[in-house]
């Protein structure tokens, strides 16, 4: 099996979790931390050569499932007293 093929059938395996794991989660909140792990690995898996391969692959996912990434919210450094 070459490379590229382990990676689509980790991204395939990725997306047929989608479903049945959101409709488990008490939170859609605890479901970003632990997708972003294992898109992640997923990543890091790929060859350097299909590491934008497989981030297309992870967004494509996501917005099949109509699902956005929160974005962070940078909090205001507290000053010393």
């Amino acid at each position: 099996m070459s490379t590229r093929e382990r990676t689509e059938r980790e991204l395939d395996q990725l997306r047929s979790m989608l479903a049945p794991w959101r409709e488990k989660l008490r939170s859609e909140a605890q479901f970003w931390p632990q997708f972003e792990v294992l898109a992640a690995r997923v990543v890091d898996n790929a060859d350097a050569e299909d590491k934008a391969f497989t981030r297309e692959g992870i967004e494509a996912m996501l917005r099949h499932e109509g699902l956005v990434r929160p974005t962070r919210q940078v909090r205001p450094r507290r000053r010393g007293i």
